[in-house]
């Protein structure tokens, strides 16, 4: 059965493993076997944004779930640690974004009629919690409807909304002056990337590194107070309406990145790179500058049709 979070989370248990220690010790090893006594239980959980609107995104993770039994006892993801696990949920969902992970607990081997429930890190109010039975389920819920249109509205400025970004090539500028450009990006940059440092790995199995190449010039402010921009600052959405950064799903160390302070008139080239499903397509690049809080100074800009 599938319930939806007071902030528009629709999450629904795919599957159950009522002791996971095999699946957790083959993850990492220097994950250990549950303590004398305990098993490990790893839930499957789909997360979808069918809230809120279509420029802004909600994030989902293994710590905001916690698990009660037969105990009456809390357990945690931190404080009743698997270790590291496999495919561990952690999303950030635009409107329609879809995300399947694993949350696991430790927990004793008696326990019992058990509960999930999802508690929002940042609540204070425990009528924002959302609860759902821990078991195998006979049936899945199907996906819902995001709810909202996507489609760009006449009012929209060009570039400060997902839903109308600027054309492949052409500029956008920031509310702090500086102008982004897309030169150019490389769909398909695993070979580019793995030839730049010995120590770099593959994409996943069915993933792709793609490369953009962006121009960044300082165009406005003041002649003696410099802009930084680099590779942090930058995410990339596509069809799967899943945020994705250079650091989550990292390219390792990639040629010439994007790094730079410019003064008033300074202008740098550089990459940024992201690891994303190969399936992704309509990719869009954002700036979304690190230490802002504001939605509205993200800038939006359309990549080339990808395969």
């Amino acid at each position: 059965m599938t319930v939806e979070t007071g902030d528009g989370i629709a999450l629904t248990v795919i599957s159950v493993n009522t002791d996971a220690a095999d699946a957790v010790l083959n993850e990492n090893m220097f994950n250990d076997p549950p303590d004398a006594g305990n098993r490990f239980v790893m839930a499957r959980i789909r997360a979808q944004n069918v809230g809120g609107n279509a420029n802004s995104e909600k994030s989902v993770g293994e710590s905001e779930f916690k698990l009660v039994g037969s105990s009456a006892v809390k357990f945690s993801p931190l404080g009743d640690s698997c270790g590291v696990i496999p495919d561990e949920l952690d999303a950030d969902l635009f409107l329609g974004g879809l995300a399947e992970g694993n949350v696991c607990f430790q927990i004793p081997q008696s326990e019992a009629d058990l509960v999930l429930f999802h508690d929002p890190m940042f609540s204070f109010n425990k009528a924002d919690r959302r609860w759902l039975t821990l078991a195998n389920p006979d049936s899945v819920d199907g996906v819902r409807p995001a709810g909202a249109s996507l489609e760009a509205s006449p009012d929209q400025t060009p570039g400060y909304f997902r839903t109308n970004p600027v054309p492949h090539g052409t500029s956008v500028e920031t509310d702090g002056g500086l102008s982004l450009t897309v030169v150019s990006v490389n769909p398909d940059a695993a070979d580019v990337v793995l030839n730049e440092n010995m120590f770099n790995e593959p994409p996943s199995e069915g993933s792709r590194f793609v490369m953009v190449r962006v121009r960044a010039e300082n165009a406005g402010g003041n002649a003696d107070g410099e802009k930084s921009v680099d590779e942090s600052d930058f995410s990339l959405a596509g069809s799967s309406a899943v945020r994705f950064s250079p650091f989550e799903r990292s390219c390792g160390v990639i040629p010439d990145e994007l790094d730079a302070d410019l003064f008033r008139g300074g202008s740098v080239e550089g990459n940024v790179c992201f690891h994303i499903p190969q399936s992704e397509t309509d990719l869009i690049l954002f700036y979304d500058p690190m230490l802002s809080f504001n939605k509205f100074d993200r800038r939006w800009m359309r990549l080339p049709n990808q395969p």
